[in-house]
């Protein structure tokens, strides 16, 4: 989870500020990061079984970054940065890293599954950023004076001029984003609450704000691959990368079987890979010996 506030002057927060941020705290049940820096407020949660390594600065300070999630393919991009520094395998490092050496251009090479919020210290600005696949909604409030933003939409209710009014046009929106093509899709159930869509950036500052769609499929492109054996070798391919950048980290994988292909194609990719190094269990829902069909 995600959680933080910019005041965008340099005067005290107002106390709803941190009326918001301990709603957002008193939500979780797990370890919580906080950073604060002259009105700048970063919170962060991890599973108990993680570091708290999802804040970090960039190299000249003047970056600050919370990232919630995980980024893909570290190794492709500490090489991109040009550092083999032990302290990048941090995700929250790397984004900081790649923020200042590619500036709004670091989103494009920023692979993985995140929700991700710099501050910038010297012009007094954010900039919140959706990943391509979304890891989880990423909501934002922005007054003149303030921006609070969340992956979780009841906290920003707190802020000044949020409030629980509801969007209706938003409200059918999301009831219907599943079934027809929806136009807006930053709006929300909630007025003055907005959504970031997959694959876009919001800079905000005092008064001002703007949005930038950094990447999207080409409906042109065409693949490399001639036959039907290279197709089947390059999914066999991404499926081992994509479960050992999921897994990498982990002592003990759950995997959730439902007796169809996918789970169980994922479930023996992952245990063929592992070795001794972890374990894995798998797990079943079946109906109990007296339920009647």
């Amino acid at each position: 989870s995600l959680f933080g506030i910019v005041v965008f002057g340099h005067g005290p927060a107002p106390p709803a500020c941190e009326d918001a941020r301990r709603r957002f705290i008193a939500t979780e049940n797990r370890p919580v990061a906080n950073w604060s820096d002259e009105g700048a407020w970063l919170t962060c949660v991890t599973r108990p079984s993680v570091p708290l390594r999802h804040l970090a600065g960039s190299p000249s300070g003047r970056y600050h970054v919370a990232l919630a999630g995980t980024l893909h393919y570290r190794s492709d991009l500490a090489r991109r940065l040009g550092s083999g520094s032990p302290a990048l395998e941090c995700d929250a490092a790397l984004a900081a890293h790649a923020w200042e050496k590619w500036e709004e251009r670091a989103p494009e090479f920023l692979e993985g599954e995140f929700c991700l919020a710099v501050i910038d210290r010297v012009d007094r600005a954010v900039t919140l950023v959706q990943s391509r696949v979304e890891y989880a909604p990423l909501y934002y409030a922005h007054a003149d004076e303030l921006i609070g933003f969340s992956t979780r939409m009841l906290p920003l209710r707190a802020l000044p001029g949020v409030g629980s009014a509801l969007d209706v046009g938003g409200f059918v929106r999301l009831l219907s984003r599943y079934d027809i093509q929806a136009n807006a899709l930053h709006r929300t159930c909630l007025r003055h609450v907005d959504s970031l869509p997959a694959a876009m950036w919001r800079r905000a500052t005092r008064g001002n704000a703007r949005s930038h769609e950094y990447w999207a499929p080409d409906p042109d492109a065409i693949t490399p691959v001639t036959s039907d054996h290279g197709v089947y070798e390059e999914i066999r391919a991404r499926l081992r990368a994509a479960v050992a950048e999921r897994v990498d980290r982990e002592r003990v994988v759950a995997s959730e079987l439902s007796g169809g292909l996918d789970s169980s194609s994922v479930t023996c990719v992952a245990a063929g890979d592992a070795g001794t190094a972890r374990a894995i269990v798998g797990v079943s829902a079946v109906l109990g010996e007296n339920c009647e069909d």
